[in-house]
């Protein structure tokens, strides 16, 4: 299994340049485009929270539901596993 990704750009000329790996916080970023299109993850979800504080002290990262209206808890984490959800029935 892969644990690295590299990004590569095309130029006009169509050579490809690699894109040099830069400190942003991947995972905002990430979360910020499932925010804006969870069909990246389901369609099935709707988001209904982000960084959402927990009572236990804890953040969880995209708080969703699904068309049953189960709760779905989204957190992105960097390395082999991008991205994790648990369906929590109530």
């Amino acid at each position: 299994m892969p644990t690295e990704i590299k990004i590569w750009e095309v130029t006009t000329g169509g050579s490809l340049n690699p894109v040099p790996n830069t400190q942003i916080s991947l995972e905002e970023q990430l979360e910020t485009w499932i925010e804006q299109d969870i069909s990246i993850i389901s369609s099935d979800y709707m988001v209904i929270g982000r960084q959402v504080t927990t009572d236990f002290g804890g953040v969880i990262d995209l708080l969703c539901l699904d068309s049953t209206g189960d709760i779905v808890v989204v957190e992105l984490k960097r390395g082999k596993t991008a991205i994790c959800s648990s369906r929590l029935t109530v």
